[in-house]
């Protein structure tokens, strides 16, 4: 028995240094083919700091703040279609659950934040999870029998352990990753096909040393990460390393690493000899690891993309001494006159300097008064403007935008509004490839969330749904009985900068043509059900989701239907939707 517990310690000491060994050769990946070290600065350029008492044109600021609404003015309504036969009132179900776990993660927000990751660092990584921020753990007590844990709250005091609001307890979650704490084997070309990703987690020495998902021998010797030995990136390091905390909060630098080719979950630091997490991995599925990356200029080769700072920062760098010169200029330009020394009277150079009018000024001696006093005309060079001009010109040009994009007048020109349209047009193809992009990321992070609650959702949920009639039904099931297949789409275009008279005007036109051709009617009779809740949609203050019966099964969230009986009455449901059968007077009686 001894034997076998040497041989485990033995094999467990290799696994550890071969997980330290792997993260080391991923940073080094990072550094050498993601530049790493420049994300601080491109960074910096969008939060304007700048050397303190010069004067800046931000381009980076102004590019990303204008290209962000472009990319995403509004997070998207989230479809749901069954890829299975019989699944269609499944489907209506889950769309309904994806929309609301998507409004409750403040899932806009964290592609907001993404965005600006992408352009300053090249990627935007976001961690999926359950249930806890720091791992969802079987070993936890009710992981089995409630399908939540109370990992988030120490065993002895019911202190909390974790502080982040959109994490709830038995419930999915989508966090942002810093992509300085994001990690990937070397020589990586696509997240697709990784065979793990590994994330920076840092945590108070109080609260690991309290989490019972943590190994209890782990918890006894870890330490505070005062020295870091995986050459961590420094700026993200030094939020916790210089904040003077006192011995309890000192930080602990650790490294969560989801394992795809043994399916296991292995927690790590740098102040312990010991893994804090070595199980298995159950926020795994089918669809792979629980994480996503978004990128919008992919480098050829490399995981780590291309960040669109870098094609511009020159421009930055040229621009700030551009506006520097003229400032040294404009204050050589307040030199005004030459005076020979003697000729003005006491106390006449303050008021020579003074903001006052000065109608005459009394001289000691007037002879040869024109020597002693020349007036200089000093000369701002002109070409300064120009240049600034050609900079955003270049600038504008490596993004494909326009001036009236970036929200500049074009003032009087020979373009005609035709040209000026094209133009935009062509602006507008670039904003479309990355909102297309955001989709595929956010269809990914949906599916995988989807998986996620088919497995870990074993007690009875409560959902309010919007049937094809338009009409609210109150849902009870299990992750398991809506395990299928199904299709997430993203309605890409809700997500440009349209105004909501534009949309109302759009589903208007689109439903008065519809009434004249009928053979499209027949083709699709759940079309136009479909675009009145979408208009319907448009007008916050109405929520039609109040309407209708309040009494009965399926009525109100004490008496849910199940989900086979809402399966059984959706094919009335969109018969009343098509318009084809009376409204159902006995819905109240279910």
């Amino acid at each position: 028995m001894a034997k076998d517990l040497e041989l485990e310690k033995k094999d467990t000491d290799e696994l550890l240094e071969h997980w330290k060994d792997e993260i080391r050769r991923g940073l080094r990946y990072r550094k050498q083919f993601g530049l790493d070290e420049t994300w601080p600065e491109y960074r910096n350029y969008y939060r304007h700091f700048f050397e303190e008492g010069t004067v800046n044109t931000n381009l980076v600021y102004s590019s990303i703040a204008a290209e962000s609404p472009s990319i995403m003015y509004a997070f998207p309504h989230i479809t749901v279609s069954p890829l299975r036969p019989g699944y269609e009132a499944f489907a209506y179900l889950m769309e309904s659950i994806d929309n609301r776990l998507a409004f409750q993660q403040n899932l806009a927000d964290e592609a907001r934040d993404i965005i600006i990751d992408v352009a300053t660092t090249g990627v935007g990584p976001i961690i999926l999870g359950y249930d806890s921020q720091f791992g969802y753990s079987m070993k936890s007590e009710g992981a089995f029998e409630e399908g939540k844990t109370n990992t988030n709250r120490d065993p002895k005091t019911f202190n909390r352990l974790e502080y982040e609001t959109t994490v709830q307890s038995g419930m999915p979650w989508a966090l942002r990753c810093l992509p300085e704490d994001f990690l990937v084997p070397w020589g990586l070309s696509r997240f697709s096909e990784t065979p793990w990703f590994a994330f920076k987690v840092v945590r108070p020495l109080r609260d690991v040393q309290a989490d019972p998902k943590y190994d209890g021998k782990a918890r006894d010797n870890i330490e505070s990460s005062k020295s870091v030995d995986y050459e961590t990136h420094p700026e993200t390091d030094k939020r916790f390393t210089e904040g003077g905390y006192p011995d309890e909060l000192q930080p602990v630098f650790m490294w969560e690493i989801h394992d795809r080719r043994t399916g296991m979950v292995y927690v790590i630091s740098d102040g312990c000899e010991y893994f804090l997490r070595k199980e298995v991995d159950v926020l795994q599925t089918r669809l792979g690891l629980p994480a996503e990356v978004l990128q919008f200029v992919k480098d050829p080769m490399y995981f780590w993309g291309i960040p669109e700072v870098r094609y511009y920062k020159a421009h930055q760098q040229e621009m700030n001494e551009i506006i520097d010169q003229r400032r040294a200029f404009r204050k050589a330009a307040l030199l005004r006159f030459l005076i020979q020394k003697g000729v003005l009277a006491s106390g006449m150079y303050e008021k020579l300097l003074s903001g006052d009018p000065v109608l005459w000024l009394e001289v000691e001696n007037a002879t040869g008064i024109k020597d002693a006093l020349i007036t200089l005309q000093p000369i701002i060079p002109p070409d300064f403007t120009s240049l600034k001009e050609d900079i955003w010109n270049d600038v504008r040009t490596v993004m494909g935008k326009s001036k009236p994009y970036m929200g500049e007048q074009l003032g009087k020109t020979h373009i005609t509004a035709t040209e000026t349209n094209t133009a935009m047009q062509q602006a507008g193809a670039r904003d479309m490839e990355k909102r297309e992009k955001m989709a595929g990321f956010i269809e990914k992070v949906i599916s995988k969330e989807n998986e996620i609650l088919f497995k870990h959702w074993d007690q009875n949920q409560v959902q309010q749904v919007v049937g094809p009639d338009l009409m609210t039904y109150w849902v009870q099931f299990k992750g398991s009985q809506l395990r299928s297949d199904y299709l997430i789409q993203v309605a890409v275009d809700e997500m440009a900068p349209v105004t909501r008279e534009t949309k109302i005007k759009e589903a208007q036109g689109l439903l008065e043509l519809m009434s004249k051709d009928q053979t499209f009617t027949q083709a699709f009779p759940d079309a136009a059900m479909q675009i009145r809740k979408t208009l319907m949609a448009q007008f916050s203050w109405l929520n039609f989701r109040s309407f209708g019966p309040s009494e009965g099964v399926g009525n109100n969230p004490q008496q849910p239907m199940s989900p086979e009986q809402f399966a059984g009455q959706f094919p009335q449901m969109q018969q009343r939707g098509r318009g084809k059968a009376p409204p159902n007077l006995e819905v109240a009686k279910r």
